[in-house]
């Protein structure tokens, strides 16, 4: 292994000049995490890696809103990349850790990865997440050692430019980036915040049918019941289709069940149909940590944007939507309620 100074080993903006040299990069890692009965899975995965992500770096990594890919240079050699990719106005994505063989195992990765956390906080991120597969065992090793917590683990099908599909296993994992906590904790008026919570999601199964709806029943009626005098679906629906279709998820702090996201698919857009927290866990950002998991979900597949609606009585819930960066698209007359509205709000990823 050839050893190198950490000063020789530089950092800086991708530029399209790199591209044959990324690519090759690309290219030889992924090869190198193939299994043999996965190859032409990563090949495709490679393809579209190159054609549809690093061909149009600027507009996947946003450079307008914050993001950024870089390289790892040594001389003139491009001997790695990671990015940082928007996800929404607090959170943004780890991409593209990669680092050639021969410079592995000196601390450069160390250095990358905390170039990164800092990029993001010194850019008003608050959350920095990423997602890799199983098989890179080292990668999950050296996540959770570097202070990420593993929130999701999922089956990929679906092959995209983040994932070889094909039923490979993926860790999603987490981070608070200290410096942005720990400056919001030096303003007055944050000296009160919340205490920090490590939410865990996962896909609803068929034996949480209860408590999807228990918790759901639970959100609504004292929040509902008292201003509009009924209750609305998500308090009384029937639960088992939606998770039989994979559109349910169960928000976890410790071993508790604590919250509810319900979301409705389809090809163009996403709609976050329910956000529902027991009343004994509200008032802890949980509401917030749903939606943003929602974001998530939707970016990582590719979806440009979410929908949602409520009914027009609950401003408290509409103040909360504009925070998390959703607008207002219109307010229609509700279908079956006299003297009620309902106001459609939109979230563009």
């Amino acid at each position: 292994m050839q050893r190198l100074p950490l000063q020789d080993v530089q950092f800086r903006p991708y530029r399209e000049l790199d591209f044959e040299e990324v690519s090759r990069l690309w290219t030889e890692i992924n090869r190198e995490l193939a299994p043999a009965h996965l190859q032409e899975a990563f090949d495709r995965y490679i393809d579209v890696s190159l054609n549809t992500e690093l061909a149009n770096a600027s507009q996947v990594y946003q450079t307008e809103k914050r993001g950024v890919l870089s390289v790892v240079t040594q001389g003139d050699r491009v001997v790695g990349t990671f990015g940082i990719q928007p996800v929404s106005r607090d959170t943004v994505e780890l991409r593209r850790m990669y680092l050639m063989s021969d410079f592995r195992g000196q601390g450069i990765a160390q250095k990358m990865l905390k170039t990164a956390e800092d990029s993001a906080a010194k850019a008003g991120f608050h959350t920095l997440i990423l997602s890799t597969a199983e098989i890179q065992g080292a990668a999950v090793s050296f996540y959770k050692k570097s202070g990420f917590q593993l929130v999701d683990t999922r089956v990929e099908d679906q092959a995209s430019n983040k994932s070889i599909g094909g039923g490979i296993v993926r860790h999603h994992f987490e981070k608070v980036l200290t410096k942005r906590r720990e400056a919001q904790t030096n303003h007055g008026k944050n000296l009160n915040q919340t205490p920090a919570i490590n939410p865990r999601f996962s896909l609803a199964a068929l034996d949480d049918l209860e408590v999807v709806g228990s918790i759901s029943r639970q959100a609504y009626e004292p929040a509902y019941l008292p201003l509009l005098g009924a209750l609305p679906r998500p308090a009384t629906e029937d639960y088992a289709p939606w998770i039989q279709d994979k559109l349910v998820w169960i928000c976890y702090l410790d071993c508790t069940a604590a919250g509810v996201l319900v979301v409705e698919k389809h090809l163009e857009y996403w709609v976050v149909w329910s956000v529902a927290v027991r009343p004994n866990h509200q008032g802890m950002g949980l509401g917030r940590e749903l939606i943003g998991f929602a974001k998530r979900l939707a970016s990582e597949s590719q979806i440009p944007y979410l929908l949602l609606h409520t009914n027009s009585k609950m401003k408290k819930n509409i103040r909360l939507y504009k925070e998390l960066g959703f607008y207002q698209t219109e307010t229609v007359r509700h279908p079956s309620r006299n003297g009620h509205e309902l106001v459609y709000m939109q979230f563009d990823l």
